[in-house]
């Protein structure tokens, strides 16, 4: 009997923890998809730039897709934000290749220093790997 209990109560703990990270995934990916399909159509996404990028930092646990939306505010010439977006990805994870790939996009034109400084660090990562810029 206590054997019984014991198991339900093991998995009533896993779904709940697997019913929250759901949430947190779907809440990441709705704030990537707010953003990236609101600056492809030149448009503030809802609730304001800052807003989506908050929530994107909040939810999102891969950090590389944190680095694909810096490089697609850098597109759209949302230099500060894509900066700030990219510098949180190298901060937290500081041999993520994609955060420094993203960081001297960023920094391209506002900070050139800086940006050399991103690229050789994304070199360093991956020696073979292509830089674009």
């Amino acid at each position: 009997m206590i054997v019984r209990v014991v198991m339900v109560a093991a998995c009533v703990a896993a779904v709940v923890f697997g019913v929250s990270r759901l949430h947190q995934d779907n809440t990441c990916e709705s704030a990537r998809s707010a953003i990236v399909t609101a600056l492809f159509h030149h448009r503030e996404p809802a609730g304001g730039l800052a807003h989506q990028q908050q929530r994107l930092i909040d939810n999102c646990r891969d950090r590389s897709v944190m680095a694909f939306v810096s490089t697609v505010e850098t597109t759209a010439r949302r230099f500060g934000p894509a900066t700030a977006l990219a510098r949180r990805v190298t901060h937290d994870e500081p041999s993520n290749r994609i955060g420094w790939i993203a960081l001297a996009q960023a920094l391209r034109l506002s900070d050139p220093k800086g940006s050399r400084a991103a690229v050789a660090r994304a070199k360093a990562l991956n020696p073979r790997g292509v830089v674009p810029l």
